[in-house]
């Protein structure tokens, strides 16, 4: 019972910052431009949560992530849901073996799963008809934000750990 209600916790702490994330990155995304890179905090943070967490919080928390940028963007409807979905559960899958014994992976994965977001929206856009310029858009936006998402990954990771994951969270509630 104690593990539930922590976990219950950690997914309502989890729900509360994704929404927090979404929120400044619709409302001050454009103040938080550097240079050409625009950081994707919910994409951030789905990833940083994951890969801490493992799969299965991955999908949640990219589930959640995803449907909050979705009520918000102009892409098709549940773009964001199931790209983030997927890469809550794709940088979840290695958690307990690779993810924790090395600190670059997690900026890695960061940097993929940006470049991989990016790609989904893109197809899907020019899928639905739009004119998607991909080479301009790579070189110029996706690639500069995913490095940006990577840097920012190094402050998100040990926040998100502090802020979720602390031990006395769990010694709490025991």
């Amino acid at each position: 019972m104690v593990g539930g209600i922590v976990h219950t916790r950690r997914i309502g702490l989890l729900a509360l910052a994704l929404a927090i994330a979404t929120l400044l990155q619709f409302t001050m995304g454009s103040r938080l431009m550097l240079f050409s890179a625009r950081p994707d905090l919910v994409l951030l943070l789905v990833v940083t949560n994951s890969v801490a967490r493992g799969a299965e919080e991955g999908l949640l928390g990219g589930l959640l992530g995803g449907l909050m940028v979705d009520v918000l963007s102009i892409v098709p409807f549940g773009t964001a849901t199931v790209s983030m979905g997927l890469i809550g559960v794709a940088t979840g899958l290695g958690e307990a073996n690779l993810y924790r014994a090395n600190a670059i992976v997690p900026l890695v994965a960061v940097f993929l799963a940006t470049v991989f977001y990016h790609s989904i929206i893109m197809l899907v856009l020019q899928g639905a008809g739009w004119k998607v310029e991909w080479i301009g858009t790579l070189a110029l936006q996706t690639i500069p934000g995913a490095c940006l998402n990577a840097v920012l990954a190094l402050l998100a990771q040990p926040l998100l750990h502090r802020v979720l994951y602390s031990r006395s969270v769990a010694e709490q509630f025991r």
